[in-house]
């Protein structure tokens, strides 16, 4: 997210934690609500150990043919990954909210786990339609029981919306957004959603603006000072 102005990395340390089986469990939903209810409740959940829960808004498996054999045609996917221990109260929490069980089993290398980060869904969707395509790829913030995720699906319904589950530092869930279109204006779609007070994170886009991200100039700047020759992600900020 500094666009490559700071270094290069060489090396880096983790913690590792004690390994244990993880139960990948798939589930379809008829309403994108209920799909987003069931996503934040899980992550709140005391009794479900989970490490990844994403959404995948109805378009977004049409173009994913692993995801789309597992799912109901025009039907929303959320794919948990939680401990084998928490399989039970998992699935009985989808059941509350109408979801449907396509697959609950022990989770496998080749693991649907793989579409569930925001990065590499970015990955997988490069390939979509043709390499002349230019795809805008962008993040929000959304909060439990905003109504902006809703207004995003219906303001822009040719979005493909990946939504990705992740904790702010008090331990409150955020979702947080990824879209793409290869025909969407991303600084519309960023202006749309700030007038709504809508966090947005760093959008992807090859080449950016002070209009985007205001804080640029700064790091222009230092990025002048400490690599003059532009050789860390040349063409990006220049």
């Amino acid at each position: 997210n500094s666009y490559g102005t700071t270094c290069i990395v060489t090396e880096v340390e983790f913690p590792l934690a004690p390994s244990q089986n993880w139960m990948e469990v798939i589930i379809a939903f008829e309403s994108i609500q209920d799909a987003l209810n069931f996503c934040f409740e899980a992550s709140q959940s005391p009794t479900i150990d989970a490490k990844s829960i994403s959404c995948f808004q109805s378009t977004l498996p049409e173009v994913l043919p692993e995801i789309r054999e597992l799912t109901p045609p025009k039907h929303h996917v959320v794919v948990v990954n939680v401990s084998y221990g928490s399989q039970v109260p998992t699935l009985t929490l989808a059941t509350e909210f109408n979801g449907c069980i396509t697959r609950a089993e022990l989770a496998r290398a080749e693991s649907l786990e793989n579409y569930s980060w925001n990065y590499s869904m970015r990955h997988h969707t490069r390939y979509l339609g043709q390499e002349k395509d230019f795809w805008s790829v962008f993040e929000f913030e959304f909060p439990p029981g905003s109504d902006a995720l809703m207004n995003m699906m219906t303001s822009f319904p040719y979005i493909l919306c990946h939504l990705e589950i992740v904790k702010n530092k008090k331990g409150q869930p955020l979702a947080v957004g990824f879209g793409i279109h290869q025909r969407l204006d991303t600084e519309l779609v960023i202006q749309h959603f700030t007038q709504n007070n809508v966090k947005y994170l760093t959008p992807e886009m090859y080449q950016l603006s002070e209009e985007v991200n205001p804080a640029l100039g700064s790091v222009r700047e230092w990025k002048s000072q400490w690599d003059p020759r532009h050789l860390l992600n040349p063409g990006k900020l220049e």
